[in-house]
């Protein structure tokens, strides 16, 4: 017999085993537990945030839905993000999958989530509700750049130290530049192995007065910075350079949201190269929230232009939205709609970086000039 369920803190061990044999089967070696300490480590208590198929008591299928917290000003938007979606490779093709996919959904509707989002396939999860979006630019600097910006022969005076849980105080100073971001929302206690997530590496930047400047997070080849954060923006060249430098690297890669637009303009002026992308699949759930915070950290990061939209989503009570010195006020009205949407649509049209180039057969000029896409963005160590 086939039991849908949730989770519980007595499937933890079976629901690891399961995840581990899933993905070292179909890829390469997994330990989920070291790869993914926020779910997966000792003491994470995960088991509850999975969905499960079992047969006779045996998991044939699972989907995990990590709740998370975005915090911006005074609002917070919960998140389900979602990962190690798996079938056992002799229970395919039985329906598993998207039970659980929709159990899930359904639920996250039901228990107030803002939004969700994951990696993978595109069309298999578009079946759910989900649309490649979100803004993410990936900046590729080498050390021919930077000898030719700031030089590359002398040193800078700056070291990148590994953090270690065990570094209080360091930790507490990494942490407090954490909170400068414009999107926050990781608790202290569940900082440190947040920044762990896919076995990477938190550094501390370290000036030659021994004051911490600046913190970064690493991926597990060395090749990536998934988030940097700096007390003063200007100091980046000077950072990638002694990067590159004591790791004895060629390149790095950096990933940053839409709104980081000082970290961009200090970039721009020297990187070999820049790419615009999205961030990954997302369903939003509550459109009137997610445009609220996200419209106004565009509003804070480069400025709106006053206006007012109104809008119906499908399924959704029709909004309008006004902009009126770089405040954003969002009610609903019962006026007629400036454009309508169906929710794929909505989630392209209005959160893709392709946004303006002809995508989703809209009419671009019937949307407010400068307010979209909506810059919104999962950091690396945030997501699944």
């Amino acid at each position: 017999m086939v039991e849908f369920c949730r989770g519980e803190s007595r499937d933890e061990e079976d629901i690891l085993d399961f995840a581990n044999y899933v993905f070292s089967a179909a890829h390469q070696p997994h330990d989920f537990q070291t790869l993914l300490p926020k779910v997966y480590g000792k003491g994470a208590g995960g088991a509850g945030y999975h969905y499960l198929a079992k047969d006779n008591g045996k998991i044939k299928a699972m989907v995990c839905v990590l709740p998370t917290e975005f915090k911006s000003g005074t609002q917070v938007l919960k998140a389900g993000l979602l990962g190690t979606v798996s079938v056992h490779p002799y229970a395919r093709k039985r329906g598993y999958m998207k039970k659980l996919m929709e159990m899930a959904v359904a639920d996250m509707r039901a228990e107030g989530y803002a939004f969700s989002a994951l990696g993978g396939q595109r069309q298999r999860y578009e079946y759910f509700g989900y649309e490649p979006c979100g803004v993410q630019l990936n900046f590729t600097v080498t050390s021919a750049n930077i000898h030719h910006h700031v030089g590359f022969t002398s040193k800078t005076g700056i070291q990148f130290v590994q953090v270690e849980e065990t570094d209080v105080s360091l930790l507490d100073q990494v942490y407090s530049l954490y909170q400068r971001r414009a999107i926050t929302g990781r608790r202290r206690k569940d900082f440190y192995r947040i920044c762990q997530s896919w076995q990477s590496t938190l550094y501390a930047i370290i000036n030659h007065h021994q004051e911490c400047i600046g913190y970064a997070i690493v991926s597990r080849d060395a090749g990536q910075f998934s988030e940097i954060e700096l007390a003063d923006v200007s100091k980046l060249p000077q950072v990638c350079k002694a990067y590159l430098q004591q790791m004895n690297r060629d390149a790095i890669l950096i990933s940053l949201a839409a709104y980081e637009r000082k970290k961009i303009s200090v970039l721009a002026e020297f990187c070999e190269r820049y790419e615009l992308k999205t961030n990954e699949s997302f369903q939003i759930f509550d459109y009137r929230r997610v445009i609220q915070m996200f419209l106004e950290i565009k509003a804070q990061s480069e400025g709106l232009k006053d206006g007012r939209f109104r809008l119906e989503i499908e399924g959704e009570a029709p909004i309008e939205i006004l902009v009126q010195g770089q405040r954003v006020q969002i009610s609903k009205t019962e006026e007629m709609p400036d454009l309508m949407l169906s929710r794929r649509s909505a989630m392209g049209l209005l959160c893709s970086p392709i946004f303006g180039y002809g995508a989703y057969g809209e009419d671009m000029s019937r949307l407010p000039a400068g307010w979209f896409p909506l810059p919104l963005y999962i950091s690396g160590p945030d997501g699944f």
